[in-house]
C-alpha cells in the first residue's frame, strides 16, 4: 500500500470513528423515561414492529389535557397535551403567578388551567374504547361516540348531532382513563 492509499483510508477511517461516535453521544441525549407528578413513569421506547404493545410515556390512570384525535387505516391515535384544572385558592395563585389577573383578584368561574409546557404524548386508541362528548344542544347531556366520529369531530368532516368544545383541527380539554398503554375512554370537559 503506497503512502497516498494509507493517507485515504485513514481519513475514510477517522470519519467512520467520528460518525458512530456522533451517533451514540445523539443516541445517548434522547429520553427514555418521563418522570410525571414526581413519579417515573414507564420508559418511551418504541414497540418492535408487528406487536400490540403501544409505547407511551403516560403511566395507567386518568389524565386530563388538551387532545387532538387522528384516525387513519382504521386506527385512532389520541394526542394529548397534559395540563391541570386548578379551582379555588389554589387556581388563583397559579393565575396570578401565570400574569393572567392581578393579586387580589379572582379567577373567572373559579378555575385556572395550568399548562406550563407542551408536554405532548401520542397514544392509541383501545378497541373498546369509551368516548363521551358533550351534546351542543344540551350541555348537561353525554353523548357516546364511536372512534370513526371522534376523529370525523376533529377533521371536519363530522355531519351528526351538534357537540360542545370540539372544533376542527383545534385541540379539545378532555380528560383521558390509559389502561396497559392505551387510552380507554375519553370524555370531553366542559369550560364555562
Amino acid at each position: 500500500m503506497n503512502t497516498t492509499t494509507k493517507w485515504i483510508v485513514g481519513i475514510v477511517v477517522g470519519i467512520g470513528v467520528v460518525v458512530v461516535g456522533g451517533v451514540l453521544a445523539i443516541a445517548a441525549l434522547i429520553p427514555t423515561s418521563r418522570v410525571v407528578d414526581g413519579s417515573p413513569a414507564a420508559p418511551v421506547v418504541p414497540a418492535p414492529p408487528g406487536t400490540e404493545e403501544p409505547a407511551t410515556g403516560l403511566s395507567n390512570g386518568e389524565w386530563f389535557g388538551f387532545v387532538t384525535v387522528n384516525g387513519d387505516n382504521g386506527s385512532t391515535v389520541v394526542t394529548i397535551d397534559l395540563a391541570e384544572i386548578l379551582t379555588g385558592e389554589e387556581a388563583r395563585k397559579a393565575a396570578v403567578d401565570a400574569g393572567v389577573i392581578e393579586e387580589g383578584e379572582d379567577v373567572p368561574n373559579d378555575f385556572f388551567i395550568f399548562d406550563p409546557e407542551d408536554d405532548v404524548e401520542i397514544l392509541d386508541l383501545a378497541d373498546s374504547a369509551v368516548i363521551e362528548v358533550i351534546s351542543g344542544t344540551s350541555p348537561e347531556t353525554y353523548l357516546t361516540i364511536d372512534a370513526d366520529t371522534l376523529a370525523s369531530l376533529f377533521n371536519g368532516s363530522y355531519s351528526g348531532e351538534p357537540v360542545y368544545g370540539i372544533s376542527p383541527g383545534m385541540p379539545a380539554p378532555m380528560n383521558i382513563t390509559i389502561e396497559d398503554g392505551f387510552v380507554t375512554t375519553i370524555e370531553s370537559v366542559y369550560l364555562p
